[in-house]
This record gives structure tokens, C-alpha cells and sequence, in this order.
């Protein structure tokens, strides 16, 4: 966006006080927060047993550490393997996604299907953990800060790996290969924005671990060679302001320049591409990435992790998770242990679960529907919402759409939601990607704005869907083709090769062919006349012979020739003695 006098405003050079400018769009919807001054809960009863998924939500397989499988009832009785808290279970065999920790000392029984915490709702093998009393560390290798300041970048990216961190904003990007970039980075953007309603985990963690963050920003910075690092913060979160500003003044380290810069509250401006303009009037190019533009932005939580991972040892194994909602009694902050089954959570804060109708993973504008309560707390899940039926309505039964537009204003991208709309709905899918439908973030701002009550954001996602299965048919299409083609040219290349074969070998019969013999000269031009008739017929009445009977011929011609040579000689003799008058 080109930039306007009235999209930002100039303060005085400091590293708090920048140019902020805005984005297209934007929506201001109630923020129904947690209040600032209800404490997280860090005290929540372990469940009896934990599920860990061996697929991610977005379809990367994981290999159990263990030798097991699907088992029958009873064979699952037999498995009995015990594991310590953030001992490994279960890691990527091509090395993308990081390994899985048990969040709890236990017994793993075994594996079973259970409904994930994909918007599908489609049950995935999980490792079944049942937890023990008595809880033990595995040992943990730890390290002062100055030390990972002093370390090489490779070997703290490393660590960021084997912890199991992945961004906690919702993406769960592996965090070690967003750092593993080869563009020269000068700024790290710490995304504190937090932006959609509900969510409170991120303002909870910057007033309660302020330094933590802000020592996990430095070493952030340090992994990707970072001089600044700027930490965005809506202006509805004074509190977390207030405690970062007073714990950066404590702080003693002079490797970054941190800058606390408040932004105004708008949704979606915790998008990392929104965020990235609000901050730096650019606008990140189709195709590209942040790091293309000097940048790298990771989130609060993720940050504060990097930092247990870095200096305590911890691997990435609980986080916390906003549980609100009227059907809450007392909404606060939950610190859960990765592999929660749902229904814990929420017995656990004295929920009635004879009297819910819904329950919203997610914040209520990017969140969806859990379709059961067994689905376990994952690193994605950073609230669960079970609202009252006049709270958040869940609308059945839409309206036509009137074109009125809205929904192209409130689009932080640019984009034309109502032609996309049209496109998916006719499951017109080129037409559908020509106007740009993979550069939605799917917000929801322009579901939020419909009047029809549209869900837009669905038929996106199914146009999404339905998109990238047609490309990649379409590839395996492609690749069939060549396959056929190679294989149809090895063919003829054979066939081909033979032919010349069969070529070569009936030249080389034909010279090892012996010659014929030439006829006798005879004096007779009759009998030459005769003989040469008679080769010029048997030529061409077959032109091609075989070698043997050509031989054999030429034996026959050869006997016949000395018979008329024989008999021509006997009717001369004659003659003469008749002339001389004497006998032979």
C-alpha cells in the first residue's frame, strides 16, 4: 500500500516510537478478552491418560521411537513401556518436523484412533500415554544466557529443533526452519499483537514472563544474526506494556536494540504479513517471504519456549491456552500438557457438559467446531471457547448474496471475496486461483461483515482443497505422460536397432556371396547369344536366391555349358576329315 499522511504518525527516533501505517481492510469486532488481572492456572489436575498424534495437522507423519502398531484388545494388554517426562516418543524420519516429548512420566499402552484437532475432525493413530503419580525429569542439557549468546547460530538453531518447537501462533511452522534462512536478516518482530477475540495467552505470558521473552528475543536474534528486535503490542494490553518496558530497563545486554512499539487494535493485524506493514510500510510480494524483505517474525509463545528450550533445557511439552466462554465459570488461563483430552480441560475448570452445544477451538473468527471431546490439547491450540447459544450463534440456514460488498472492504488482503465466492461455489477452481484464492489468510473479516451469513471462509477452504488436488493430478498426469513417452522412444529405439541389425547382416550375406563363374567365349555368337539369354532370364525371374541354391545353380549351369562345349566339339571333328581324307 502506497503510503498516506493519515496512515501514520512520526515520533521521535527511538526504539519504541516508529512510523506505524495500516493495512487494507480490517474489522473491530468485541474483544471479550480475559481481564488482565485473572492469574493463569498452572495447577491443572493431570489427566489419566494423554493422546499423541503421529500425524500433524498438516498430514507429516511421525515414527513411534517404540515397536508398535494398531494392536488388538488383546494385544494392548501386553504393552507396558515406561517414559519420563520430555523423553522423546516419536520423531520425523525425514527430519522436517521436529520430534515429539512425553509431556508426562508414564506408560505407553498403545495406539489408537482418535479424533484430531483438524477442522476435519479425522480420527489419527496416537500414542496412548497413562500418566504415573510420581512424575521424573529425563536429564536435560541446560545453559547460561551468555553462553547462547557465545554459541554458534547452527548449534542454537539445532537445539530449537531437538526441543520441538514450532510457531505457537496457530501455524505451528517448525520454528528451526523459519531461523534456517539464507537472506541476511537485520530485524526480528516479536508478534505480541494478538489480535483475535477471546485469545488472552500471549498477553498472560508478556505480564507474567517478561523476561523470559525478552532473553528468548535476544537469543532469536542471535540465531539469525538479528541488530533489532521490535516486540508489537495492541494498545489494549497495557499491562503487558507496561511489563516488558519495566523489565527491559532491568535487563543488561547490549548485542540488540528492543523496541516496544504499541499498534493500534484492528483484526487481523496479528497476521504476520499485516503486521509486517503496519510496522514497516512494506507489503511482503506474492511468492516471497519475510525473510526477503530483512525480516523474521515469530510469536510470544514461541519465543518464550526457545527460551525454556535454550537456558532450562525444557523441550516444547504444555503451553498456555485460553479457556473462555459463558458456559465457563471462571475463565482464566490454563498451562495443559500437550495430549489433553479436551473433555479434562473442561471438567477440570468445572464446565457442565450436559449443558454445552458447542465447543470452538481456535478464537471465534479462525477457530472451528470440535466434533468430540475426546480430541486431545495439541501445539496449535491456543484457546477453547464454549460459548452460550447467544453468545456465538452458529447460524444454519444462510441467505443469498446481495452483493453489497462489505465483505471487499474488510478484506485485509485486497482480494475479491464475493467473486471467490461465486468461483467455489460453482466449483470453477482456475478461475478461483487466477484471483489470487491461496493469498487468503482466511481471517474470516469477511465472513464476519455478511449479511447473508455466508460462510465464506469454508468455501474457501474447499476451494483450497479441491485446488491443490487438481494441480497435483495434474502433475501426476504430467508424469504419466513422460513416463509413456520415455518408454514409447526405448521401444522404438529397439525396434529401430533391430532393423538395422537384420540390415547389417543381409549386407554382409550378400558379400560373402561367391561370384559366378563367367561363361566360356565361344566363337558361336548363337550359343552366346543363347547363354546370355538364358542368365538374363533365370536373373530375372528371381532376383533375390538363396545363397546355397545360387551355388548350386551356378554347378548345374557350369555341367550344361561343358555338355554344349563337349557336342559343339564333336560336330567340328567330322568336318575336318572329310576334308583331308583321313580318320582320326
Amino acid at each position: 500500500m502506497a503510503l498516506k499522511s493519515s496512515n501514520y504518525r512520526t515520533t521521535d527516533n527511538t526504539p519504541d516510537q516508529i512510523p506505524i501505517y495500516t493495512f487494507h481492510g480490517g474489522i473491530h469486532p468485541p474483544q471479550n478478552k480475559i481481564p488482565a488481572n485473572v492469574p493463569s492456572q498452572h495447577n491443572l489436575k493431570l489427566a489419566e491418560k494423554l493422546y499423541l498424534p503421529l500425524i500433524t495437522t498438516k498430514g507429516q507423519k511421525l515414527t513411534s521411537k517404540f515397536s508398535i502398531s494398531m494392536e488388538t484388545p488383546e494385544q494392548a494388554q501386553k504393552i507396558r513401556i515406561p517414559v519420563q517426562k520430555g523423553q522423546v516418543i516419536a520423531e520425523d524420519p525425514n527430519g522436517f518436523v521436529p520430534p515429539l516429548h512425553a509431556p508426562a512420566s508414564g506408560t505407553i499402552i498403545g495406539i489408537e484412533n482418535v479424533s484430531s484437532s483438524h477442522p476435519s475432525g479425522i480420527s489419527v493413530p496416537m500414542l496412548v500415554l497413562k500418566t504415573s503419580p510420581e512424575q521424573q525429569w529425563v536429564d536435560l542439557p541446560s545453559m547460561k544466557f551468555e553462553e547462547a549468546l557465545a554459541s554458534p547460530a547452527s548449534d542454537i538453531i539445532q537445539k530449537i529443533f531437538q526441543a520441538g518447537i514450532v510457531g505457537l501462533g496457530g501455524a505451528a511452522f517448525p520454528t528451526s526452519i523459519k531461523l534456517s534462512t539464507k537472506k541476511p536478516i537485520h530485524q526480528l518482530i516479536l508478534n505480541g499483537a494478538e489480535c483475535e477475540p477471546y485469545i488472552s495467552c500471549d498477553d498472560r505470558l508478556m505480564q507474567d514472563k517478561a523476561m523470559e521473552i525478552l532473553q528468548g528475543a535476544c537469543i532469536l536474534a542471535h540465531a539469525v544474526s538479528a541488530t533489532e528486535v521490535v516486540i508489537a503490542i495492541e494498545d489494549n494490553k497495557p499491562e503487558a506494556i507496561q511489563s516488558l518496558k519495566k523489565q527491559r530497563s532491568e535487563f543488561n545486554q547490549t548485542k540488540v536494540t528492543i523496541g516496544i512499539v504499541t499498534i493500534p487494535t484492528k483484526y487481523p493485524s496479528g497476521g504476520e504479513k499485516q503486521l509486517i506493514e503496519i510496522l514497516t510500510g512494506q507489503q511482503v510480494p506474492r511468492g516471497k517471504l519475510p525473510a526477503d524483505l530483512g525480516l523474521i517474525v515469530q510469536n510470544i509463545a514461541t519465543t518464550k519456549a526457545v527460551y525454556d528450550a535454550i537456558i532450562e533445557g525444557k523441550p516444547l511439552i504444555d503451553r498456555l491456552v485460553s479457556l473462555c466462554g459463558d458456559k465457563i465459570p471462571q475463565s482464566a488461563n490454563y498451562l495443559v500438557p500437550f495430549g489433553t483430552p479436551v473433555r479434562h480441560l473442561l471438567t477440570e475448570a468445572q464446565v457442565n457438559l450436559q449443558q454445552i452445544k458447542q465447543v470452538i477451538m481456535g478464537g471465534p473468527m479462525m477457530g472451528h467446531n470440535l466434533l468430540s471431546l475426546k480430541t486431545p490439547i495439541m501445539k496449535s491450540c491456543n484457546c477453547l471457547i464454549v460459548p452460550s447459544e447467544k453468545e456465538l450463534p452458529n447460524p444454519l440456514n444462510t441467505l443469498a448474496c446481495i452483493r453489497c460488498g462489505l465483505c471487499s472492504e474488510a478484506c485485509p488482503v485486497d482480494l475479491l471475496p464475493q467473486q471467490l465466492y461465486w468461483h467455489a461455489k460453482a466449483e470453477e477452481w482456475e478461475k478461483a486461483d487466477k484471483l489470487n484464492l491461496f493469498d487468503c489468510i482466511e481471517c474470516g473479516a469477511c465472513a464476519y461483515v455478511c449479511p447473508s451469513k455466508i460462510p465464506l471462509v469454508d468455501y474457501y477452504r474447499f476451494a483450497k482443497s479441491k485446488t491443490i488436488d487438481q494441480k497435483a493430478d495434474a502433475i501426476k498426469g504430467q508424469k504419466a505422460r513422460i513416463h509413456h513417452e520415455k518408454k514409447q522412444a526405448r521401444l522404438d529405439q529397439i525396434e529401430n536397432e533391430k532393423a538395422q541389425r537384420r540390415k547389417d547382416r543381409a549386407v554382409a550375406a550378400k558379400q560373402r556371396q561367391p561370384q559366378s563363374a563367367q561363361p566360356e567365349k565361344q566363337d558361336n555368337k548363337d550359343n552366346s547369344q543363347t547363354l546370355l539369354a538364358s542368365n538374363t532370364t533365370a536373373s530375372d525371374a528371381n532376383p533375390e536366391v538363396d545363397p546355397k541354391k545360387q551355388a548350386i545353380a551356378d554347378a548345374i549351369e557350369r555341367v550344361r555349358q561343358k555338355k554344349l562345349a563337349k557336342a559343339h566339339l564333336e560336330q567340328q571333328i567330322p568336318e575336318k576329315t572329310s576334308e583331308t581324307g583321313e580318320t582320326p
